[in-house]
């Protein structure tokens, strides 16, 4: 049915809808999952909210390696493979495909990358998702929101790289920064932040954010500079380093106001109360004091 999406949308979504409800995925998920996939850009092209409603289903299936999928009827060698690498295959194609959603719409493919990124904290690393340590900060004009994650320690490392939510957001980055590079795509970054800014919550998506920004301080930088006004962000953890690197690229070249608000947001780093030891407060504020000039620090405080 995914292959007829583009002529009967409707029906077709009516049909692969049914066969994604939890008790249907859980009976045989792992034999038709992967073929809807394969036409993951056809079906986010038509109906944009369900591709990102499909992706997240199939990103929550992890399938079992001790549970045999025959493979053919051969008699002489009987092949088999296994429910969790038929769910890795079809998580696989989305990752594949992502570039091509992108090029299309890179506002569904934001919400792809969100969502895949989403599911991969809560399913694979919960232990790192301190709830109450929720913050906000203000961007684009709205309240967005950090969650740490823990992802300076399971984000770093070679073997990430064959992760399909690594590639996912690695091309993300990428297709933001071709945004930035190019004038006539401005409006269409404006609508990619304004997602961010709404939707994105875990820290390892602010952290891809201060990494492409650095990478092109000229160009993607400047749409992220509220970001450095947030003590939280470029102090935390799982964001400092990243942020550190923008302020060392991009701190020249900031108006006074955002020059302003960054060395307001150190200085509350000074006064802050969150932790009990002085010593790390001290600590933390210094590393970020570090990353601006010397000779153009404004503030006198």
């Amino acid at each position: 049915a995914s292959s007829t999406i583009t002529a009967r949308p409707g029906e077709t979504q009516t049909a692969i809808k049914r066969v994604l409800e939890k008790k249907f995925v859980e009976l045989g998920g792992h034999e038709w999952l992967g073929s809807i996939t394969r036409h993951i850009v056809q079906i986010a092209r038509a109906l944009p909210d369900f591709a990102v409603e499909i992706v997240d289903v199939v990103f929550r299936q992890s399938g079992d390696r001790d549970a045999p999928v025959p493979m053919g009827t051969g008699r002489i060698l009987s092949l088999t493979t296994n429910t969790h690498d038929m769910f890795s295959m079809a998580k696989r194609s989305v990752s594949e495909a992502y570039k091509a959603i992108w090029e299309h719409d890179p506002v569904t493919a934001t919400r792809i990358m969100i969502k895949v990124v989403e599911i991969t904290v809560e399913t694979e690393h919960p232990h790192t998702n301190p709830k109450d340590r929720i913050r906000k900060f203000a961007f684009r004009g709205k309240s967005a929101t950090i969650i740490p994650d823990g992802s300076v320690i399971w984000s770093e490392g070679d073997y990430n790289r064959h992760e399909d939510w690594h590639k996912i957001l690695e091309k993300f980055k990428v297709g933001v920064q071709n945004l930035a590079s190019d004038p006539n795509q401005h409006q269409q970054l404006d609508k990619v932040l304004n997602v961010l800014s709404s939707d994105a919550k875990h820290a390892i998506i602010w952290k891809s954010i201060l990494e492409a920004a650095a990478d092109a301080p000229t160009t993607f930088g400047p749409f992220t500079y509220e970001l450095l006004a947030s003590p939280f962000v470029i102090s935390h953890t799982d964001t400092r380093f990243q942020a550190g690197r923008l302020i060392e690229s991009c701190f020249s070249m900031l108006d006074t106001k955002s020059q302003d608000a960054l060395e307001g947001a150190v200085v509350a780093l000074y006064e802050s109360t969150d932790d009990e030891n002085p010593e790390y407060i001290q600590h933390r504020a210094d590393r970020v004091l570090c990353c601006i000039p010397s000779h153009l620090i404004r503030s006198s405080t």
